[in-house]
């Protein structure tokens, strides 16, 4: 990951990232992962605080499920590939 997606993944995570985005992401209903993705990361804040679950959340997504929240992270924060 570079500079700009790492800063662009830290202000998604302080500023958007919730039960909504969980949905985008993954999707919701029966056979969406939405509900477990947030559920995960909300245990996650409740044991390591807000930075530590960030980081342990990240660390535990396979690659495709890593690259999702890059990718977003990005069309949301990332100033230089919005100005293209």
């Amino acid at each position: 990951m570079h500079e700009n997606e790492t800063m662009s993944v830290l202000m998604y995570f302080c500023n958007t990232f919730s039960q909504d985005e969980c949905y985008k992401l993954w999707g919701d209903g029966i056979y969406g992962l939405g509900d477990h993705m947030h559920n995960k990361f909300m245990s996650l804040c409740k044991s390591y605080g807000s930075f530590g679950a960030i980081t342990m959340f990240l660390l535990d997504l396979d690659t495709r499920n890593y690259q999702k929240i890059i990718d977003r992270a990005c069309e949301l924060y990332n100033g230089r590939q919005n100005r293209k």
